[in-house]
């Protein structure tokens, strides 16, 4: 119903009253539209002004990384000299990411190697390292690390040197007997042990051993004396002498031995041993007066 000229009194106007598409835009007054009064989903993208929406209305932590722009597999995002984000391009397997100084991003590089002025706030050692303290060192293009007992080794070469100490050592008839030379004179690498009279090779080289020893009995009865070698269990004879005169008041013999034993490999033990033998299967012994039995060596090369 149309009503002309002034509504009557007490009429409400209801929607029935409106004719369709009768209520324009310039009919609503400014701000009575809120949100509860628009339904859900009822406005789209194109009733948005372009570019009304900014970062004052995107709440943090929204925007999830599948509303990002697709990139290239690798690429890392930085920023340019202007501030804008821009892609790295992907490197090689290998590379490393490095920084090329300001005006330019990041760039993927092949890994540079360092020397002494690379390391800062080194610290002077001033003591001889220890034998765990590590040094930095290439093989081949590799960097690795390796303890200083190993380079001791090489440096310093390997030398030992030992003697019998304390009390003569008893030799049983035809018996082979280990000689333990208890007190170490020189020992380079710790590779000696005077507890059980084994030098064990701390790295493989040509080493150069030697002996010294002096036997005795007091009944004159020895009849056969020999000083062998023993290397990684396997023992080689590299003196012997027999005595002829027997049945003096005393019979002491001594003697020398040194040899070039060639490539000895790491971790070889290598000790003395002694046998003798005597006309009435009596004893005799190791003198360990002063110097008179040592064992000694040292690495050429």
């Amino acid at each position: 119903m149309t009503y002309v000229g002034s509504r009557p009194a007490n009429k409400v106007v209801t929607t029935s009253d409106i004719e369709d598409d009768a209520i324009t835009s310039a009919k609503i007054a400014t701000g009575t539209v809120v949100a509860a009064d628009l339904g859900a989903n009822s406005v789209d993208s194109s009733e948005l002004v372009d570019g009304s929406i900014d970062t004052s209305h995107i709440a943090d932590d929204q925007i999830t990384l599948a509303k990002m722009a697709s990139g290239t597999d690798g690429n890392i995002i930085s920023y340019d000299a202007s501030g804008n984000p821009v892609a790295i391009a992907t490197g090689s397997d290998g590379q490393v990411l490095t920084s090329t100084g300001a005006g330019s991003p990041p760039a993927f590089e092949a890994a540079a190697g360092f020397d002494v002025t690379s390391i800062t706030g080194a610290t002077a050692l001033g003591a001889t390292p220890a034998d765990t303290d590590e040094f930095v060192l290439s093989d081949a293009g590799t960097l690795k690390r390796v303890d200083y007992s190993h380079l001791k080794s090489l440096f310093g070469k390997v030398g030992f040197s030992a003697r019998r100490d304390s009390s003569a050592i008893t030799l049983n008839h035809a018996t082979v007997t280990d000689v333990v030379f208890n007190t170490e004179i020189k020992d380079t690498n710790s590779a000696y042990n005077e507890s059980t009279g084994v030098f064990t090779a701390p790295v493989t080289g040509f080493y150069f051993i030697g002996c010294t020893w002096s036997f005795r009995d007091a009944q004159g009865n020895m009849a056969d004396h020999q000083m062998n070698i023993n290397i990684g269990g396997s023992m080689y004879q590299v003196h012997r002498t027999e005595n002829t005169s027997n049945g003096a008041l005393f019979t002491a013999l001594g003697g020398s031995w040194a040899s070039i034993m060639g490539t000895i490999s790491s971790g070889t033990a290598i000790k003395m041993q002694c046998r003798i033998e005597t006309n009435d299967s009596s004893t005799g012994e190791l003198s360990h007066s002063d110097y008179n039995s040592t064992f000694w060596g040292w690495n050429l090369a």
